[in-house]
């Protein structure tokens, strides 16, 4: 019986099968790739949060600022953006995010401390990193 599989053809025996994907490197291309990107998107994002601080600083006087998620973890890719919890916005929070997407993009997400639950503080507190004061 001929199997579809031809490096399993008796044919094909004794030859050495190269896959294109290891003779041109394909792997270490993606991986390489990914890498770029990870590190133009993390020196995009820091430069973006450098501005974040600026603006909620300035303009709302916020009490902290925690920054948490794939930034902290390290793990960014393509698509991460800057993850964010605010205290001491009160109402001005959802202004606040407003601002923000306005001058920097769809790139920050803004939790207000004040509607977090108290596990979700913790984790915060715990995992997060406080960047203001």
């Amino acid at each position: 019986m001929l199997s579809l599989n031809p490096l399993k053809n008796k044919t094909v025996k004794n030859r050495s099968v190269s896959l294109p994907h290891k003779r041109f490197g394909l792997l270490e291309i993606i991986k390489k790739t990914r890498k770029r990107i990870s590190r133009q998107r993390q020196k995009e994002l820091r430069e973006k949060l450098i501005r974040v601080k600026e603006i909620l600083t300035k303009e709302f006087h916020p009490q902290r600022i925690y920054l948490f998620g794939s930034f902290i973890k390290g793990n960014l890719h393509s698509q991460s953006d800057i993850d964010i919890v605010v205290e001491g916005l009160g109402d001005n929070w959802l202004r606040a995010g407003g601002r923000l997407i306005d001058t920097l993009g769809e790139c920050v997400d803004l939790k207000p401390w004040e509607l977090l639950n108290e596990d979700f503080r913790r984790e915060v507190v715990k995992r997060g990193k406080l960047i203001y004061p």
